[in-house]
């Protein structure tokens, strides 16, 4: 993964030496990592310092390298958080056992990383309800019950005993949504508690 960040992070001309970041020429960033490497160096008149030598070439070169880097490190920085992750967004969505859909925007793919980092968790009908809500849907759950002998009544529907372990999500309305309806049924059934089934 580092590899692709440092490869999406900036390039190098081969003519040049000249970091590329974000398709901008930094030369003040090669600059001062030659500077930084050159102070490495022993004293001496061996170490030759002007800017047309060969030891300052080869320093060029290899400050490419670590202007790259030390962008990358600035990347790295901003994915941390999911919140701000870009690169790292498919890193996020495996460590929070997340499976986005495969027409998902990344808009979808980040809402659905910060709510599951934030959530405190839950499997009562009011943390679902709740969940929806933050996503801007208005939600109904149904849950049914087999029927049993001196509870049930006549006109009853005769669900089989393992009803009790699926739900229904009835989506009455949307206030502003921030997600797609098929990206809130993909977070429903990552959530769910894992002996149920859930259907929208």
């Amino acid at each position: 993964m580092c590899a692709d960040v440092i490869l999406e992070g900036g390039d190098v001309t081969p003519e040049s030496g000249d970091v590329i970041l974000d398709g901008v020429e930094d030369t003040e960033l090669v600059e001062k990592q030659v500077a930084m490497l050159q102070s490495l160096l022993p004293p001496g008149r061996a170490w030759n310092r002007d800017a047309d030598s060969n030891l300052t070439k080869l320093l060029t070169g290899l400050a490419g390298e670590f202007g790259r880097i030390e962008n990358t490190c600035v990347i790295l920085m901003d994915n941390v958080y999911p919140d701000t992750a870009v690169q790292m967004i498919s890193d996020w969505e495996r460590v929070l056992g997340l499976t986005p859909e495969p027409d998902a925007t990344y808009e979808d793919r980040q809402t659905a990383c910060v709510a599951k980092f934030r959530s405190l968790g839950g499997q009562s009908v009011e943390y679902f309800t709740q969940l929806a809500l933050n996503y801007g849907y208005v939600i109904d759950i149904r849950y049914y019950k087999p029927f049993r002998v001196g509870q049930g009544r006549m006109g009853d529907r005769l669900y089989v005993p393992g009803i009790v372990y699926i739900w229904e999500v009835v989506i009455t309305d949307s206030i502003d949504p921030v997600i797609s309806q098929e990206a809130l049924e993909a977070i429903f059934q990552d959530l769910k508690p894992a002996h149920t089934a859930v259907f929208f």
